[in-house]
């Protein structure tokens, strides 16, 4: 058939339709169910001959084609409503897993609807669910040692039996600090306890209609052991007064080799009684160890501490309690005491420059640590504790971890020593180097560009090769103030605004370039006395300096109106601006609001404030052109929209009510807001009056200057009168005015 469809203003489209049978097929969505499960049939309706993933939508109806779906076998697959008739393109019937076994569902339709032959009948498995509890399928556990084997799952398929094949091995609990038993259920979390250190003991997992899982336990024997909970290894280290603390835990162990297994989640089996671990120390002279430590059901670890007294090396080791092994020295502990060290890092720093030179190790456990700082050559590099005092060979800093290194030299190398009571001592090396003025480092390959009698500024750094960028270097004392020689390739085009000077404590400061004129120019920052030239890179600086543009925008503009115009800048430099109309008998302009307009204007940039010009038009419709131009500047070619003078009542909230006899003010305004122009002759507003015997009102006039003006309003007699602007652009809620006026 052949569907026509049409609308009032478009062409007629043809469609082509062919009608065809709709073709249901029987489909499983899913694998194997188990006992319970829905199972996954699902009837959709195609179009024959399409792929299966093309299916149509069937139109909704209140009755569709009569299907009846049937199962082989109700004790294995059974159908909740064998008859039905889907509405739609896809229908889901109820059909449940009750045992295991294989039943088929036959799809047929006693009204006659299509059926696939090939999809009629499905053949449906029912299997037991395949356990999938955690981790794999064997576990390896320490004696007296207990891991979580499965969480609680508090499913549909709850019923499952968790039971252990030597209950002289390993027992089963639902709570880590119970006993356990030799079977428990699926009704809470199952823990695996384990009661000797050998064998192999698999627990069966059955029932809630899952296949049966074996989970193998490893038996090994158990010891007790230090946690290397810090990452700092088998060695600690520490200064006399620290307190160590210490996570002792039980840790399965390899009968062979051993070492402790690698694991997580061990805790000491529910039932076993409690018992105390002591630590023992090769070097009590070293500190103290709190010992012995305790332990009960339930328990993955226990804390104890070591003080040290003194300077040593000890090891720690937790003896086996009975039942236990020795856990090896991969779990014992070496603490070792001794004085700290200070730190030092090795620097580079270029000639007059100072550096921020922190001291480590000190730390802020050790408050009021005084502080010894030597040069090995006061000749090239000074040190001193504040950033305000020219270095000495050697400085003592209090209260601080911080000195300051100032280079003298710009080439050797020079060692600094730090030292301190109780700390071991450290030393680093300065290498020196020359230092350079640069306005980066190598990042000025791009041109910058400055609008003409603009400014631009930038930044020149105090570097040398081996600095970058380093906040905590800068000029030191007594080797400023620098003065920076910057020279520019063309100064009639740009010039330095004023000496470039980088003062004592800064490590950079700005230069300000002012364009003069146009082109591109090279800067360059050159070398003080005592300084070197720097990578032309770092050194070079390419100007644009470009001309300016005018930013000018006047729009629309009614006749003998004006308008200002905001585009002239203040200048620094004597320029003059021009200003012309391409059309006199259309705009003028003018310097002042109030005098009539010329066809051009030339007048001199303030250097101070920017210069308004006033645009008069002349005209009432087209476009009036214009230009602005000055020397360093893009010409600026502009129009303005010229449109006939309108006016219009000032918003007014409803209709003005007066009684008979009374008056009132009403403004009249230019419906742009924009003041009449001067020189332009004085203009009376044409307003009609509906019914001059409800009321009157005085003629309106608008003068050079006016932005409106005001007319008003007399209540002669009951009735209604409309006030309406004739000379207008506006809207109608503008131009009308409605007086009512009551009778008395």
């Amino acid at each position: 058939m052949t569907v026509t469809l049409s609308a009032p203003g478009f062409a007629n489209r043809s469609i082509l339709v062919h009608v065809v049978r709709t073709l249901y097929m029987l489909t499983l969505t899913a694998g194997n169910p188990a006992p319970g499960d829905s199972v996954g049939v699902y009837i959709r309706a195609v179009i024959p001959g399409q792929q299966p993933a093309l299916y149509t939508v069937a139109r909704q109806s209140k009755t569709g084609p009569a299907f009846l779906l049937q199962t082989s076998d109700p004790a294995i697959v059974k159908v909740g409503t064998p008859a039905f008739s889907p509405q739609y393109s896809f229908y889901y019937p109820d059909v449940t897993a009750v045992a295991v076994g294989t039943a088929t569902l036959t799809l047929t339709s006693p009204s006659g609807a299509l059926i696939d032959p090939q999809s009629a009948k499905l053949t449906v498995t029912v299997a037991l669910r395949v356990n999938s509890l955690p981790g794999n399928a064997s576990i390896v556990l320490g004696k007296d040692l207990q891991v979580l084997l499965s969480p609680y799952y508090n499913s549909p398929a709850a019923g499952r039996i968790f039971r252990s094949s030597d209950p002289s091995r390993v027992l089963l609990s639902h709570s880590p600090q119970l006993a356990g038993t030799d079977h428990v259920d699926d009704s809470g979390p199952v823990y695996v306890q384990a009661l000797a250190d050998s064998g192999d003991v698999p627990v069966v997992t059955t029932g809630g209609g899952y296949a049966d899982w074996i989970t193998h336990v490893v038996l090994c024997p158990t010891g007790l052991g230090f946690l290397d909970q810090s990452n700092t290894g088998p060695v600690l280290t520490g200064t006399a007064g620290t307190t160590f603390t210490l996570q002792v835990a039980p840790l399965p162990i390899d009968a062979l080799s051993g070492n402790p297994i690698p694991g997580s989640g061990y805790s000491l089996r529910g039932g076993i009684d409690p018992f105390e671990a002591k630590i023992s120390s090769t070097d009590s002279s070293v500190g103290s160890v709190f010992s012995p430590v305790g332990f009960t059901a339930g328990m993955s670890q226990s804390t104890t501490t070591f003080t040290a007294d003194a300077n040593g090396t000890t090891e720690l080791s937790v003896q086996a309690p009975a039942g236990f092994v020795d856990a090896g020295p991969a779990l014992h502990r070496r603490i070792q005491i001794g004085a700290s060290k200070l730190s030092l890092g090795n620097i580079s720093l270029g000639k007059n420059l100072m550096y921020y030179y922190p001291v480590g190790g000190v730390g802020n456990s050790t408050p009021g640590v005084i502080i010894t700082v030597t040069s090995s050559d006061p000749s090239k590099l000074l040190v001193s504790d504040s950033p305000k005092s020219v270095g000495q060979a050697s400085a003592t800093i209090t209260g601080s971890t911080v000195f300051y290194a100032q280079a003298v030299d710009d080439n050797g190398d020079v060692t600094v020593t730090v030292s301190a009571p109780g700390f071991d001592s450290a030393a680093a090396t300065v290498h020196l180097e020359p230092s350079y003025f640069s306005f980066g480092r190598g990042g000025t390959s791009f041109p910058s560009n400055v609008d003409y009698l603009s400014t631009y500024s930038t930044s020149v750094y105090l570097l040398h090769p081996g600095n970058n960028f380093l906040s905590n270097e800068s000029l030191r004392p007594g080797a400023g103030p620098v003065t920076v020689p910057i020279t520019v390739s063309d100064p009639s085009i740009v010039s330095v605004n004023a000496p470039v000077v980088l003062n004592e404590g800064y490590q950079y400061t700005t230069v300000i370039f002012a364009a003069l004129g146009l082109g591109t120019v090279k800067v360059e920052a050159g070398a003080p006395a005592g300084y070197i030239l720097g990578p032309e890179a770092d050194r070079l600086l390419t100007l644009n300096a470009n001309s300016r543009t005018f930013s000018a925008y006047i729009g629309d503009l009614e006749k003998d109106r004006t308008a200002a115009l905001n585009a002239f800048p203040s200048l620094p430099a004597p320029v003059n601006y021009a200003v012309v109309s391409a059309d006199p008998s259309l705009l003028l302009f003018s310097l002042d609001a109030n005098t009539p307009g010329s066809a051009q204007l030339s007048f001199p940039a303030d250097p101070k404030t920017p210069t308004t010009v006033w645009v008069q038009a002349l005209g009432d419709s087209g476009t009036a052109a214009y230009t602005i131009s000055a020397p360093g500047f893009q010409t600026f070619d502009g129009k303005v929209q010229l449109h006939p003078s309108g006016f219009m009542f000032q918003n007014q909230f409803g209709p003005l009510t007066l009684k008979a006899g009374g008056t009132a003010s009403v403004q009249v305004m230019t419906d742009t807001v924009q003041p009449i122009r001067p020189g332009a002759s004085p203009i009376t507003v044409r307003i009609d009056n509906s019914d001059p015997t409800v009321a009157t009102a005085t003629p309106v006039t608008f003068r050079a200057g006016d932005r409106s003006q005001s007319m008003v309003v007399t209540a002669k007699g009951p009735g209604t009168a409309v006030f309406t602007i004739r000379d207008t652009s506006g809207t109608s809620s503008s131009i009308n005015l409605v007086v009512n006026v009551p009778v008395n």
